[in-house]
């Protein structure tokens, strides 16, 4: 579980009514003495506001208040810098796995099995008492994340039924202990933007809800999100997609939650009234799954090209809680040098913190927003 900041919000309360108390203890009196000339009034003493002294700021400790996940991309160099585990740790209270999530590498074989690299982030998870979403078990339209049994096995549709369920139940049940929520699917064919989904073109869209159904039985208890990119604004590539499929799963009871991802280019910002409206059009919770806001090609100085994304990262946060169905927000990269978007550009500086994982202006922004 995560940290316990509780009883919070016990606490004010008693704060308050400590402070109630002793101001009604003090007797009243009618009579009005002035101040002798000579008298000079003491200063008062700085003080910390009650929400302050009862929940130090950071993101992880607003989040555990308000009851809503605050979570971070896990890359692979997280296993190995331990001020990157410190930041982690202290801000996010949610650890989106991806890295090493594919059929690919949990299944390089058939019926065997790799969970060594999985178990060693799903650990590092669990000491820092983070809350862990398994992200994801397929993502459709990338060849690469197929084993290479399952491309070229030429199986007929009812041996790649048996397959995927048996990945999907093997995979789920090994972390039913550990892993709360699970992006099934993400980003499925969609043409002209997507050609090719070796699932669809067996199955066609059925193919997702076998997988959720299968998700679902492995373990009724876990928390289910459908996954897709250009799907938070009204007039998205892929919104009209997002919003049937997840529709006809929740029909079924087989989905939980929709998934938006964020990869937002600084220069053409999503407006968000927009983005919010799309929020709440989907009819159930609403997870921002990945956010990063990309600043090559911005220009100015760093000072403003900072404070521009800040403003971006600001609206995207406001309008997940403002929608009154924003159930999680996760930031893609916790670390400018560890982004994937530096392998591109070494001025997107995408994330809330600067290479030496300093807080940038957007992180003070987003905690002002989450602040209680």
């Amino acid at each position: 579980m995560t940290k316990k900041i509780l009883p919070v919000y016990a606490a004010f309360i008693l704060l308050l009514a400590c402070s109630i108390t002793s101001q009604a203890g003090t007797p009243t009196t009618s009579t009005k003495l002035s101040p002798s000339p000579t008298e000079i009034p003491t200063p008062l003493e700085p003080t910390t506001t009650p929400w302050e002294t009862i929940i130090p700021p950071s993101l992880r400790n607003y989040a555990d208040f308000k009851g809503i996940r605050f979570g971070t991309y896990f890359p692979w160099q997280a296993s190995s810098d331990p001020n990157w585990q410190t930041v982690a740790g202290e801000e996010f209270n949610q650890a989106n796995l991806f890295d090493g999530f594919s059929w690919r590498d949990l299944e390089p074989q058939q019926g065997v099995f790799n969970f060594s690299f999985i178990d060693t982030q799903v650990a590092l998870a669990r000491s820092l008492e983070m809350e862990v979403c398994g992200h994801t078990l397929l993502w459709p339209i990338y060849e690469q994340a197929y084993p290479d049994w399952v491309l070229n096995g030429n199986f007929t549709a009812g041996q790649l039924e048996q397959y995927l369920r048996e990945y999907i139940t093997t995979v789920i049940n090994h972390y039913k202990d550990d892993v709360h929520c699970w992006i099934v699917i993400e980003e499925p064919y969609n043409p002209p933007e997507r050609e090719w989904d070796l699932l669809y073109n067996v199955f066609g869209y059925d193919y997702i809800d076998l997988a959720y159904q299968i998700a679902r039985e492995a373990d009724p208890s876990a928390l289910l999100i459908y996954n897709d990119e250009f799907n938070l604004t009204s007039d998205g590539e892929n919104t009209e997609l997002t919003r049937q499929t997840v529709q006809r799963l929740a029909r079924k009871g087989l989905v939980d939650g929709v998934g938006l991802e964020m990869h937002l280019d600084a220069t053409q910002p999503p407006d968000k009234q927009d983005v919010l409206a799309t929020m709440q059009s989907y009819g159930m919770p609403v997870h921002v799954t990945e956010i990063d806001v990309n600043l090559a090609g911005v220009p100015g100085t760093q000072e403003e090209r900072y404070g521009l994304q800040a403003q971006i990262y600001g609206d995207m946060l406001s309008a997940c809680l403002e929608s009154g169905i924003c159930a999680s927000f996760s930031v893609w990269g916790l670390g400018d040098k560890y982004s994937w978007l530096e392998r591109y550009s070494t001025e997107a500086d995408p994330t809330l913190f600067d290479d030496n994982l300093g807080p940038k202006p957007a992180y003070y922004t987003l905690l002002e927003i989450m602040k209680p």
